[in-house]
């Protein structure tokens, strides 16, 4: 388990919260955890934390300056000590944003390409520094309380430092079960706050006063000045298996055995790859017990590629009875509870095995273009934008009422997410038009919670999100979450920390992502940038001219998000576990319309014949359950309301 936090906040309360990361950590490393120690002179301010595989420690002018490192660098590769041990291999890092940083300042923050948080406790300056990269793919939270500063990487430990109990945020309800997320700096707890992506927070002990800049890393990779030139189909393809190689090999270079979270095409091309740059490599994917769930192909793969795979089954009963414990390593409220719970016990699978870290190829999906599902929709949307905008918006008007959603249930919320859609003036190619909840829903859901000011609210959060500040199209910014790896942020990342397990993706190298865009539209997209209906069209044909896959996998398809029987379980086998647990929901929700939001059967079973989506559904009772979860985690650890 890796997690630090600190403050000028009582003794007793640091070392209390100590011992609950001890107790929590045994349960999933058979190691003894190590303790991470900071103090100031006076002894009036402490870091402190389990010093994990994944967490770097470095101090400087005398132990004037301290820094506290978690995750991953991309690009001091050259800097680095040939012979250093992976294990401690990220004090290395810390040791040299710390040189870095005593020579040009917060500017270190630019020159960094990589996947970190960082803690800066400079003594002279009375300053600390809070700094998480573009991506947000690791946390960082933080809170004022009087002359109180408290940090931490998770956000339990910020609530159980503070003085006062955790309060949820009601204004923000609407929002979370509308977008899934918390936006901005906000989170679902009053008065705590986290580190925005490319962001800086510094907290001057003398002034007690708080500042914020922002950042960005400018990439200078060749490959993309390559990219932009390129003018043939078959040039690119040369230079996008160059681009993929090495980033592969720039995430992954300081670890021999690399374990490969097996999902589809993306992370099955990232085994390949990683087994061609000469790394003992093993793949790992949940087995659901129906073929219709499982991963395709697998025999193929591995006779190909010749990479043993793992199987991990999974059950109704292996997901729920671990869903209690899910909080141990997630901060907030989530609604991929599945997806979530299996991806850890494969981070835990490969752990047992000895792999310290494992990859994935996640975002390659948004960083390409999309699924073909969502493509879909957004073709759907585009030919309902043809009709009058007066029949749209009485539409709208109509299924917004009340009695029509309750007899409507999911699928008319989620046509009414696609018809708003068609109200966007601003023209996108691949829409994530997916919502838990419909807004017109939120009265009905929270009818004793104000949310008059919720559509300004939600418009101005929009707006603040949707910057492409990774030079990404501003869509995925804006309904993936408040940076492109919210997904794979909760469903990954704190996963793989819990058991010391660093989780890597090629695709979320920021070099990749500036190289594919930079390539010609024409030549990523040969069928046309608003028609094309297989984004990865480009990167299937490099991986079977390259010798990485062979056709059968290349081609295959994940047509949805949703590939398992979650929804069966839902709304059969598991439904009285379900009402359990949504029994215990505050009285703010009503029990009436969660009941009636499900209905009818019918319309359910048209709306997925129609898309093709049945994921959706399950997506909405998760998101109640996960949310009900966080509640009953933090009222029994925190004292939460």
């Amino acid at each position: 388990m890796n997690a630090f936090f600190g403050g000028n906040v009582k003794k007793e309360l640091i070392d209390r919260h100590f011992a609950d990361l001890v107790q929590i950590s045994r349960k999933y490393l058979p190691d003894n955890p190590r303790q991470i120690l900071v103090q100031s002179e006076n002894n009036d301010f402490r870091i402190c934390g389990i010093n994990g595989q994944n967490n770097g420690v470095g101090f400087y002018q005398d132990e004037k300056i301290a820094i506290l490192f978690q995750g991953e660098i991309y690009n001091f590769r050259e800097k680095l000590d040939k012979s250093i041990d992976p294990l401690y291999i990220r004090n290395d890092w810390a040791k040299l944003v710390g040189l870095e940083y005593q020579q040009s300042g917060t500017k270190i923050f630019q020159q960094i390409d990589g996947l970190f948080t960082l803690v800066i406790y400079d003594k002279v300056k009375q300053q600390i520094l809070l700094a998480r990269d573009e991506k947000g793919y690791r946390m960082l939270y933080y809170s004022q309380e009087d002359d109180q500063f408290i940090f931490a990487s998770r956000l339990w430990s910020v609530s159980q430092l503070r003085s006062t109990e955790p309060v949820v945020r009601q204004d923000l309800l609407a929002w979370h079960f509308n977008y899934g997320f918390e936006p901005l700096e906000n989170t679902i707890l009053k008065d705590i706050y986290k580190v925005k992506p490319g962001e800086i927070v510094t907290y001057d002990f003398s002034a007690k006063k708080l500042t914020k800049e922002s950042f960005s890393f400018e990439s200078n990779w060749p490959l993309i000045q390559q990219a932009k030139e390129a003018k043939s189909i078959d040039e690119a393809k040369k230079l996008l298996y160059q681009a993929f190689m090495a980033s592969l090999d720039d995430v992954s270079w300081h670890q021999k055995k690399v374990g490969v979270l097996l999902g589809g095409v993306d992370s099955a091309a990232t085994a390949s790859g990683l087994n061609k740059l000469n790394h003992q490599v093993e793949t790992f994917s949940f087995q659901w017990g129906h073929n219709r769930f499982n991963q395709k192909n697998i025999d193929s793969f591995e006779k190909y590629t010749g990479i043993p795979h793992n199987w991990l089954s999974l059950d109704k009963d292996y997901i729920f009875s671990r869903l209690t414990s899910m909080y141990d390593y997630v901060d907030e409220p989530r609604s991929e509870l599945t997806y979530m719970i299996g991806t850890t016990e494969l981070c835990g699978m490969a752990r047992k095995k000895g792999f310290l870290m494992v990859a994935t190829g996640d975002e390659a999906e948004s960083v390409m273009g999309g699924y073909p599902a969502l493509h879909g929709r957004v073709m759907l949307i585009r030919r309902l934008q043809r009709w009058p905008k007066i029949i749209r918006s009485t539409m709208i008007y109509l299924l917004s009422l009340p009695t029509v959603i309750n007899r409507g249930g999911h699928p008319i919320r989620n046509l009414l997410s696609v018809l708003r859609k068609t109200l966007d003036a601003v023209e996108k190619r691949f829409f994530l038009v997916y919502r838990p909840y419909d807004q017109s829903e939120m009265p009905l859901l929270f009818p004793q919670v104000k949310l008059s000011n919720y559509l300004q609210q939600a418009n101005d959060f929009s707006q603040q999100l949707i910057q492409p500040s990774l030079g990404l199209e501003p869509e995925f910014m804006a309904h993936r979450g408040n940076e492109i790896s919210a997904s794979i942020r909760f469903k990954h990342c704190a996963p793989g920390q819990i058991y010391e397990v660093t989780v890597i993706s090629p695709f979320l190298h920021k070099n990749f992502i500036a190289f594919i865009q930079a390539l010609n539209k024409k030549i990523l997209y040969p069928q046309g940038y608003e028609k094309s209906t297989d984004a990865k069209w480009l990167f299937r044909e490099m991986v079977k001219e390259y010798g990485l896959l062979p056709v059968i996998v290349s081609d295959q398809k994940k047509d949805t998000p949703g590939n398992s029987p979650i929804d069966y379980w839902l709304e059969k086998e598991a439904k009285p576990e379900v009402d359990k647990i949504i029994a215990t929901l505050p009285d703010y929700f009503s029990r009436q319309y969660i009941h009636c939001i499900f209905k009818p059967k019918i319309l359910l079973e048209l709306y997925r014949r129609i898309f093709g989506v049945s994921a959706v559904t399950s997506h909405a009772q998760q998101a109640l359950i996960g949310f009900a979860l966080f509640l009953q985690y933090f009222n029994k650890n925190h004292g939460a309301k």
